[in-house]
């Protein structure tokens, strides 16, 4: 019979008694200097080897430091050292906001892994508007390429208030262009350009009141942050939200106009217009911040900035972003089922998007897609969402209850069809049919006495705009 017994207290109590006591056991001594203040530390070279790779490749080299039995660190306080050896003596650390980044930079100049990531996890965890800037300096200095990219999350997730903080005019150009990269801005891109245009003002010492600005002055924030606006997409903003951006004066009249008109071009009838428009601008001298790799390139009259970016975010899939064109809308197309079917049967991937007389805006996705040679399709990949609805909640992607079961319904007298009863555009298709719970999961906290009401607040509501994306025309 055996047990084993541990008491690692009271062995962190003795190694902290061994290095506070200066006595003839000690072999070495380590030196620290900062702003003309010097201090020591006896230590043992034995537990600084095995704690420190730094000190075991140092006393393995024979270097003047082995010989002489001591080092010194330039521009390192007292504090962060003795933090450091107590912990190497110990493994017992107090970290706070005032020592981590200081600590961080030794641990991460000597090598001592096991603490980089302490105060890694430490400052991440701490992370807050006021102090984001100088984490992500400090984290792109010493390429800790984690905490470095959860700064960016981390402004992307909080870019309203910190795109209105003082804090945000600190960012420096390429810091700037590596934000916009990420895409996952918790605001929308009107709002991105507003925060853009007021950097571009910090950076040039104009009045933040941009309003109040001359011509002349907007020019030159203009021409600050035109290399940014590229990385906007404002093919898709709606006509208000270009109307704003012009006013402000970051594009010129030219610019707006040819947007609305490449956005006015949809359906099959207009795509080699758009198209030819497209080309032509595009070797156009200087074709200013319009992008074309718009993922709703016609502009969707349904869907602002910002509810565009959500609906990416549920679909998930580049190729079929990249690859989608208008194949149906209303405005051009009407409101029949059969020229749903004509314009959209047999076209691959289709995404619908409905906006409601209250405008509510809700829709579907098929990966199958429509076919009325076959009635009834599994599409274990297909959903139905919600982006605006009488609930007020936020957006929803809502799944195949049971993959195994047909989801997607073909008939002549009916437009999309997801369910057969959970979601149908009627033969006019100026009316949508609810009744979630059947064939496509319910929301939470929604029971299935009240599943019509989620989506429109009825199960029946007047449609006042449908837009079909498919993945081939």
């Amino acid at each position: 019979m055996s047990k084993q017994y541990s008491n690692f207290l009271q062995l962190s109590q003795d190694f902290k008694n061994l290095f506070n006591t200066n006595d003839n056991y000690s072999d070495f001594e380590i030196i620290c200097k900062e702003n003309n203040q010097t201090s020591s530390f006896q230590c043992h070279k034995s537990i600084l080897s095995v704690r420190s790779d730094f000190f075991k490749s140092l006393f393995r080299s024979k270097m003047k430091e082995f010989q002489e039995n001591k080092i010194t660190f330039e521009n390192v306080s007292k504090n962060t050292l003795e933090s450091i050896l107590k912990f190497f003596y110990t493994g017992n650390i107090e970290i706070t906001s005032e020592n981590a980044f200081d600590i961080l930079l030794f641990a991460s100049k000597y090598l001592i892994e096991e603490l980089i990531k302490i105060l890694s996890q430490f400052i991440m965890e701490n992370c807050q508007i006021e102090n984001v800037v100088d984490i992500l300096r400090i984290s792109e200095s010493m390429d800790f390429v984690e905490m470095e990219n959860y700064c960016y999350n981390f402004m992307c997730e909080n870019l309203n208030d910190f795109s209105n903080s003082v804090f945000f005019y600190q960012l420096e150009e390429d810091q700037i262009e590596k934000l916009l990269e990420k895409e996952n801005w918790k605001i929308n891109d009107l709002e991105v350009v507003e925060a853009l245009a007021r950097w571009g003002k910090s950076k040039l010492n104009f009045a933040p009141d941009f309003e109040k600005l001359d011509r002349e002055k907007k020019e030159l924030v203009k021409n600050k942050i035109s290399d940014f606006l590229d990385k906007i997409r404002l093919i898709d903003f709606s006509q208000q939200e270009l109307q704003k951006v012009y006013k402000m004066g970051l594009i010129e009249k030219d610019l707006k106009a040819k947007i609305k008109n490449i956005q006015a071009m949809s359906g099959l009838a207009n795509q080699e217009k758009r198209k030819k428009l497209i080309k032509e601008y595009k070797q156009s001298e200087n074709p200013g911040s319009l992008r074309f790799k718009s993922k709703f390139r016609h502009g969707s009259k349904i869907l602002d900035s910002q509810k565009i970016k959500i609906l990416k975010e549920f679909l998930n899939d580049n190729e079929f972003l990249e690859q989608m064109q208008l194949a149906f809308s209303s405005e051009n197309d009407g409101f029949k089922s059969e020229s749903f079917h004509q314009k959209c049967d047999e076209k691959g991937k289709t995404l619908v998007l409905i906006k409601t007389m209250n405008d509510f805006i809700l829709g579907g996705y098929s990966k199958v897609g429509w076919n009325l040679k076959i009635t009834s399709q599994r599409d274990p990949d297909s959903f139905l969402f919600s982006i605006v609805n009488p609930k007020k909640t936020n957006p929803i992607k809502l799944s195949t209850i049971d993959p195994s079961e047909s989801v997607i319904y073909s008939f002549i007298d009916d437009g999309p069809n997801w369910g057969a009863p959970d979601l149908r555009l009627n033969h006019n298709m100026k009316e949508i049919s609810v009744n979630l719970g059947v064939r496509f999961e319910l929301p939470p906290n929604i029971p299935m006495s009240k599943s019509s009401e989620f989506l429109v607040g009825s199960s029946k509501e007047e449609v006042v705009e449908i837009e079909i994306y498919c993945e081939k025309i």
